[in-house]
């Protein structure tokens, strides 16, 4: 029997042809992966987003001030919200924290500020959250510092008061109008920047408006009541 082995061409001819479906494969593996990559880069930062909202709404509703604050040994406790454009702050005190380890020598009492910080490489603008389990006369410093989200493109915050049924774009508890005063409701916009499966960017707003339960209650119309006013609230003996 006259057997014939593969020539020279041939072999040539079929290397070229594997050559060509391996690197097709690859392009086609490196495309799902960077769209799997951003796909999960997408859902990290959306999730990342609604912890966040969850979390400053749980710590927002419950925040306090203290009455007395000319007792010997008082803390000082403030609600100070400073309006810097698309990039706003706000730091207070609140009973929402929530200790993480057995008999760890701590209460429900936290300080909490927020603010945002540009990011490495393209994380952009970042969300963070400061949170300190020991509350002082040095309310933005000390505690420990979280990343909540990236690619933030506003943080703005909206303080209502409950003297005169406006929104605020800054609130100070020391100041004179509204000394050791919450506001009787915050509205909370973040915004972040998404990658779709295209490569585009596209924008996601989240919006609350929060509660204070220790706020002081909105001043009633002098055409629905008595029209005595509100009481003072939101404070803790």
């Amino acid at each position: 029997m006259n057997r014939r082995g593969m020539t020279l061409v041939e072999i040539v001819i079929a290397l070229g042809i594997l050559a060509m479906i391996a690197a097709l494969s690859i392009t086609m593996l490196g495309s799902t992966t960077q769209l799997r990559d951003i796909v999960v880069d997408s859902d990290v930062q959306l999730r990342s987003a609604r912890n966040a909202m969850n979390r400053i709404q749980r710590e927002l509703r419950i925040a306090f001030l203290t009455g007395n604050r000319n007792a010997v040994g008082t803390y000082q406790t403030v609600f100070i919200g400073k309006d810097n454009g698309d990039q706003d702050q706000v730091w207070f005190s609140t009973m929402s924290h929530q200790r993480k380890y057995f008999n760890a020598p701590e209460g429900d009492q936290a300080e909490i500020t927020l603010w945002l910080e540009s990011g490495p490489d393209k994380k952009g603008d970042v969300l963070l959250h400061r949170e300190s389990q020991r509350i002082d006369h040095e309310p933005a410093k000390d505690g420990h510092v979280l990343p909540m989200v990236e690619r933030v493109k506003r943080f703005n915050l909206r303080y209502l008061n409950s003297r005169t049924n406006e929104w605020q774009e800054e609130w100070d508890s020391t100041g004179v109008d509204t000394a050791n005063t919450l506001p009787r409701a915050v509205e909370v916009l973040l915004e972040i920047e998404i990658e779709d499966s295209d490569g585009y960017l596209y924008k996601k707003t989240y919006v609350s408006t929060i509660m204070l339960e220790l706020a002081p209650p909105l001043t009633r119309s002098l055409l629905s009541g008595d029209g005595t006013g509100p009481k003072l609230g939101g404070m803790i003996p």
